[in-house]
């Protein structure tokens, strides 16, 4: 700063120059009309090139996105101003749907912004490249080492049975979120005692997650570190456990063992899961444990034989930190994968008729479950199975382990398919983060369900139909969760096909396929759409794994659903 000499002193100086700028009239012009443009070309481009997916089939509306808000007003009106008359209650439910509305509408104008797509994977690189930072899912570790934020958080958060967590957790819903149910122990001795009067055994196998394996590649402090990584209450969970008589399998300390004498990783460089061999060596030791609290008939071995396979594959935690693919430092892993078949030669396949259920989530799925993209027929279960040389039955989803395969259990008998039958043993697997994040839901006992008058489509039918959304579940951001699919529930109103009614139908659809969301996804209450509908029980094999979001709605549990297909306007 030059000394100016109207100014007594150089401090005199800056005190009155402090907060001001000089800018020339050509400046601000130039400012100005950069402002203008982008404020004005940007939204429109995004416009443009919105109508331009629609004609070309990846978008369900013709409406440009940022228009999408004002039919969530109004169906709110609609809500509120029903033939009915106005209550407080239509008031407070309209309020709720529109809050949810809004905030899916600004994380959807956020992600599916074009200059957004086009800036933020450069951002992202720079910051993982140069700063060593992930994102909001994501930890950078050493190397090339990736973490998951929920795992890095299970293992340093305040521990999950503490009186004021659990409040704070309980307390922590909103117009638009549901407040989980945060102790486990609830939920889990009221499921060992449903299952204990039908004369069957509960075994948990909390799975451990990366960082209670693996944190020497978080941080150089756990390089000499010779245990698991627990959350400081998982013992005295454990203890509770014990108490009421359910047994705990956990493989954490052979992991770490084998670890450290075979100096052999344990877990997949830049994805959540375990690697192949420490999954066959926890199916290995879940036999034995299983063996030992539950007396299982003899049997004659079933006959199941391995076929080794190399698979390639980059991990979920990549997927997440969404960076270009030009500045993409991380590299896809190989494993080898041991895939079972049954004596015939086929793929192994899961029997209802077993003795065996596993409940079970995407650390089950993975090397499973083919959409993960680390192979198929050689997960945990079929790895159990094998180990055991006997028929297992499983229900596995990708997600929330803590509730969702009790509810699609839960569901399934309600329906009549009554997949306890005949059981010994239900071994209920879920990521040990479930403790601390998950919502550890008590269902209500099954009752007789009423005649309905929902949709219901026998086994090989096709049905071109259209109906109007009356609910809709909402999908995931993409790379927002460690799985690359999605499936939303609707539940459809004034469902028809030209020349008969069918009153109402509850729709499963895909809203994300490989982190990219479907037409689907876009879907709002009010919405008439035009779907082609099948039995879910015909695609249940290929799609009920996949993650998938039901809606809350007690009158939907024993309703069978449809899978759907949205048909463009004009085929």
């Amino acid at each position: 700063m030059n000394h100016n000499p109207k100014y007594s002193s150089r401090e005199e100086q800056a005190l009155a120059e402090a907060g001001k700028t000089t800018v020339s009239a050509a400046q601000k012009r130039t400012l100005v009309a950069l402002f203008i443009a982008v404020i004005f070309f940007v939204p429109v481009f995004q416009q443009i090139t919105e109508i331009n997916a629609y004609f070309k089939g990846s978008r369900a509306s013709v409406v440009p996105q940022c228009y999408e808000i004002f039919g969530s007003v109004f169906s709110a009106l609609k809500k509120v101003c029903r033939p009915s008359g106005c209550s407080l209650e239509n008031l407070f439910s309209a309020n709720r749907q529109l809050l949810r509305d809004m905030h899916a509408y600004e994380n959807a104008l956020e992600d599916n912004s074009l200059a957004g797509r086009l800036v933020r994977p450069s951002i992202q690189y720079f910051m993982t490249r140069w700063l060593g930072a992930g994102n909001d899912k994501t930890y950078c570790g050493r190397g090339d080492w990736l973490f998951y934020r929920p795992d890095i958080d299970y293992v340093m958060n305040h521990g999950f049975l503490d009186k004021s967590v659990m409040a704070r957790r309980a307390a922590s819903g909103s117009e638009t979120v549901s407040a989980p149910q945060p102790d486990p122990r609830l939920a889990i001795i009221a499921f060992n005692a449903e299952l204990a009067a039908r004369g069957i055994k509960l075994i948990l196998m909390p799975t451990p997650v990366k960082p209670d394996i693996q944190p020497e590649k978080f941080s150089a402090g756990f390089d000499n570190y010779a245990m698991p990584v627990y959350n400081r209450d998982y013992h005295e969970f454990v203890k509770d456990m014990d108490k009421a008589g359910i047994p705990v399998f956990d493989i954490s300390r052979l992991l770490v063992h084998r670890r450290i004498i075979n100096k052999s990783d344990q877990f997949l460089v830049g994805d959540t899961h375990w690697r192949p061999e420490a999954m066959e060596l926890c199916a290995r030791f879940l036999n034995g444990f299983i063996r030992q609290n539950v007396n299982l008939k003899t049997k004659p071995d079933a006959g199941y034989t391995t076929v080794k396979t190399n698979i390639v594959h980059r991990g979920d935690i990549i997927a997440m930190l969404r960076l270009p693919k030009c500045g993409d430092k991380f590299k896809a892993e190989s494993v080898t994968i041991r895939r079972i078949f049954e004596p015939t030669g086929r793929p192994w396949q899961p029997s209802e008729k077993a003795e065996i259920l596993v409940l079970g989530d995407s650390f089950a799925n993975i090397y499973s479950f083919e959409n993960m993209g680390w192979g198929a027929n050689a997960g945990l279960v079929e790895q159990l199975s094998y180990e055991m040389q006997r028929k297992v039955d499983r229900i596995t989803v990708n997600d929330n382990g803590a509730w969702a395969t009790r509810e699609l259990l839960i569901k399934k008998l309600a329906r009549g398919n009554d997949r306890l039958a005949g059981k010994q043993v239900v071994v209920w697997q879920f990521a040990v983060r479930e403790l601390t994040g998950g919502d550890w839901k008590i269902f209500a006992p099954i009752s007789v369900p009423k005649k309905s008058s929902f949709l219901a489509l026998t086994s090989g039918s096709r049905l071109e139909i259209t109906g109007v959304v009356k609910s809709i579940t909402g999908a995931p951001r993409p790379r927002s969760v460690p799985y690359a699919d999605h499936i939303v529930a609707a539940h459809l109103v004034d469902v028809a096909d030209g020349s008969n009614q069918y009153g109402q139908a509850l729709v499963y659809l895909k809203s994300m396929t490989n982190h990219v969301l479907t037409p689907a996804a876009g879907l709002k209450a009010g919405n008439r759409v035009r779907l082609l509908l099948v039995p879910w029980a015909d695609v249940s094999t290929k799609y009920e794994r996949i993650n998938r979001t039901d809606l809350d709605d007690p009158e939907l549990l024993f309703q069978e659903p449809c899978w759907g297909e949205i048909i463009k306007e004009g085929k």
